[in-house]
């Protein structure tokens, strides 16, 4: 199989075999390499959260509010909607999502061979993705990944993402379309997973990747395995992101060298626009009246407290999040489906809150400017 690279590394026999996620072929290969290779240990492309999503027992009425409540929403929309293309694609060609890694962990361990998680932490991936990407790429990624899904998916085309040079072409065409998208997704971690195979004491290793990451591993790890990284997902700071408040704040100095009656008028506008924005996006998402009020009473000072936040925040409290709505996003496939979801119904809130204030600061500005005329 081409998908399956034999390497000699740091001393130790490596073996990397490349896998697609939601692949039967993948899953059914991977008893018959354990038990032919006999490694000493088994690696596996995932970090700890994801490895206890797999193996812990799923409890679809679990409530898992609290941990929703404290999310980064940014983040969680993001991770929201990949999880959700990844159960479409699997509930295509009828295969869990890591069922291959899944049955990797079990084969290990049935045979008593340590396992190793290689990947990087998901949230420190989402987060140096988020910081990396423009506006512009960021919306442009939600319309690749939902026009991606009008096409039908067979197992057939699965399997071919697993070929060297279908791999090697979508990774050139991802390094041209979207730089920071390859950088996080694919270099950064095929350093992590390099690294993290190096670290390994144990001689012999099979390691099961993503067939995208089976090139860049292997030539970091015949290169030679550098010092371990240190990830930094501090947010950049982007001056972009003073620009409205800039301008907010002159515009507000300019309407008090021209009179105090005219500063007066300038705050209302600005206090009416950005909370009617807030209103019209809580009903919108028609999210609970106290979700609305703290959003619209939090809207003018939206430069300070993000009141989208707030206001998810409380509709994660009114609207108990179970495991269930998360197992379940494979099954949304139209805008009933988004509302009839705990979890996405407080996604939506975020969004239409944060979307609809949004608006309404920029029409806020347009009038406080207008009395300057």
């Amino acid at each position: 199989m081409d998908n399956i690279i034999g390497i000699i590394s740091g001393g130790k026999d490596i073996t990397l075999v490349g896998t697609a996620h939601v692949s039967r072929e993948s899953r059914d290969s991977v008893h018959k390499i354990i038990e032919e290779l006999k490694p000493d240990v088994v690696g596996v492309e995932l970090c700890q959260k994801r490895f206890d999503s797999l193996t812990k027992p799923a409890m679809s009425d679990k409530n898992i509010t609290n941990t929703i409540s404290k999310s980064d929403f940014k983040h969680l929309i993001f991770q929201t909607l990949l999880t959700w293309y990844e159960q479409r694609i699997a509930k295509n060609v009828k295969v869990d999502v890591g069922s291959e890694m899944l049955e990797a962990i079990k084969i290990a361990s049935k045979n008593n061979i340590p396992i190793a998680l290689l990947d990087r932490d998901i949230t420190a991936t989402m987060s140096r993705l988020l910081n990396g990407l423009s506006t512009y790429e960021k919306v442009q990624l939600f319309f690749d990944i939902f026009r991606s899904l009008s096409d039908k998916v067979s197992e057939e085309d699965i399997e071919k993402l697993k070929e060297h040079n279908t791999v090697d072409a979508l990774i050139d065409e991802l390094g041209e379309s979207s730089p920071v998208l390859k950088k996080v997704l694919l270099d950064e971690r095929d350093e992590y997973i390099a690294n993290q195979i190096g670290g390994i004491k144990e001689k012999k290793v099979v390691a099961f990747l993503g067939a995208a990451h089976i090139k860049g591993v292997k030539k970091i790890l015949v290169e030679g395995v550098k010092e371990k990284i240190v990830i930094n997902i501090n947010k950049k700071q982007s001056h972009s992101k003073l620009i409205l408040p800039s301008i907010f704040v002159i515009i507000l100095l300019l309407g008090f060298v021209k009179s105090l009656q005219t500063l007066i008028s300038m705050i209302f506008y600005w206090a009416v626009a950005t909370m009617s924005g807030a209103f019209l996006g809580g009903l919108l998402s028609l999210s609970n009246p106290l979700s609305i009020l703290l959003g619209v009473l939090f809207a003018p000072i939206l430069f300070v407290i993000d009141n989208a936040v707030y206001s998810s925040k409380v509709e994660s409290s009114m609207r108990k999040v179970k495991e269930s709505d998360l197992l379940r996003l494979g099954d949304i496939v139209s805008v009933k489906g988004i509302y009839s979801n705990n979890l996405t119904r407080i996604l939506l809130t975020f969004s239409a809150v944060k979307i609809m204030t949004v608006a309404g600061l920029i029409i806020g500005l347009i009038s406080m400017a207008s009395l300057l005329m």
